[in-house]
């Protein structure tokens, strides 16, 4: 078996669960990739949103707090 774990390049949150997954299945003995679904956009892409994540949830959290309630 083989698992293809999806992570995505902003925050911690996504890549901290994909780490807990990697814990499990290696000692399940199991193979796997972890890929950042930004990057298939390409790694540039990834780069900026991530800064961008990054810069709105510290530097203007009333504004990241908004894109969460509007998101729900």
């Amino acid at each position: 078996m083989r698992v293809l774990i999806l992570s995505a390049n902003t925050g911690g949150g996504h890549n901290s669960t994909a780490r807990a997954l990697v814990e499990q299945l290696e000692k399940l003995n199991i193979e796997y990739e972890i890929a950042d679904t930004l990057a298939f956009i390409s790694e540039k892409v990834s780069d900026f949103i991530s800064w961008g994540h990054s810069y709105v949830y510290r530097k203007l959290p009333r504004l990241f707090g908004i894109g969460y309630r509007f998101e729900e």
